[in-house]
C-alpha cells in the first residue's frame, strides 16, 4: 500500500508540473488571462489609431494571470481611455496614461488606469459610477460628429460605461474605486500618481484571489518559473 501510495503521489506531482508548464506556456488555453500581454496588444491597437497618448505601463507585472474574459477586459481598458478622450479636457500635449498590474497584500489583482488632463474632486470621482452619469455620458456622445465617433473602440458593449463595468466587477466579487490623482516626479525622474484631493481619475479594480461561492467563479494566480 505504501508503495502504490508513493507511486500516486508521484504521479498527482508529474500532472500538476504538466498543467503548471502549460499554463505558463499558453494560459488562455486554461482560461486564464495573461494580462501584460492583453495590455500590450491593446496599448498596440490605440497607438496605430492615434499615436497621440504617451502610455506608460512599466509596472505591469509579467506573471499576472487572471481568469477573466479577454473581451470584457479590454472593452474595461477602452472604456477608461473613450472616458479619458470625452472628458479630458485641454489636449494641447499628448494625453499621459499610466497603467498598472500587480497582486496585492491580500492575493487580488490590483489593476490602475490614470489619465492626465480632465481634473475631478473626490465628490465627483464618487458620481462616476452612478447610473444616471453613465445615460448622460451615452448621450453626450450620441451627439459627437461622425469622425470622433468613429475612433471609438468598435466594442459592442462600449456604451456600457463606467456604471457597467463597476456592475461587471461586483459580479466577479471584485470593487472598483475612482480617486483624483496627479502624476509627480521623484528626485530621480521617476513618476508616479499620487492620490490628491483635485486631479486626474486613477480607477482602480481589485479581483478576489478566491471568489465567494454566491458570486461568478475569479480565480487570480502568478506564474511560477518550472525548470
Amino acid at each position: 500500500d505504501s508503495a502504490e501510495t508513493i507511486i500516486r503521489n508521484s504521479q498527482m506531482i508529474l500532472e500538476l508540473g504538466e498543467a503548471k508548464r502549460k499554463e505558463i506556456e499558453n494560459p488562455e488555453s486554461t482560461g486564464k488571462l495573461h494580462i501584460q500581454s492583453a495590455i500590450k496588444e491593446w496599448i498596440d491597437g490605440e497607438l496605430r489609431k492615434f499615436g497621440d497618448v504617451h502610455f506608460d505601463h512599466e509596472n505591469v507585472s509579467e506573471d499576472l494571470l487572471v481568469e477573466i474574459d479577454r473581451a470584457m477586459f479590454l472593452s474595461w481598458l477602452q472604456v477608461f481611455m473613450d472616458n479619458a478622450r470625452q472628458h479630458g479636457g485641454d489636449h494641447g500635449d499628448h494625453m499621459k496614461v499610466v497603467i498598472t498590474a500587480s497582486l496585492n497584500s491580500s492575493n487580488e489583482a490590483c489593476i490602475d488606469f490614470w489619465n492626465s488632463g480632465n481634473q475631478i474632486d473626490h465628490a465627483k470621482a464618487e458620481a462616476l459610477f452612478d447610473e444616471s452619469a453613465t445615460v448622460k455620458s451615452k448621450e453626450k456622445s450620441e451627439l459627437l460628429g461622425h469622425e470622433q465617433r468613429s475612433q471609438s473602440s468598435g466594442f459592442a458593449n462600449w456604451g456600457h460605461g463606467l456604471y457597467g463595468i463597476s456592475l461587471q466587477v461586483s459580479k466577479m466579487g471584485g470593487s472598483i474605486t475612482c480617486t483624483p490623482c496627479r502624476y509627480q516626479l521623484d528626485e530621480n525622474s521617476i513618476g508616479s500618481v499620487i492620490p490628491s484631493d483635485v486631479g486626474s481619475p486613477r480607477f482602480r479594480i481589485d479581483l478576489p484571489g478566491i471568489a465567494s461561492s454566491n458570486v461568478v467563479k475569479s480565480k487570480v494566480l502568478v506564474a511560477d518559473d518550472v525548470d
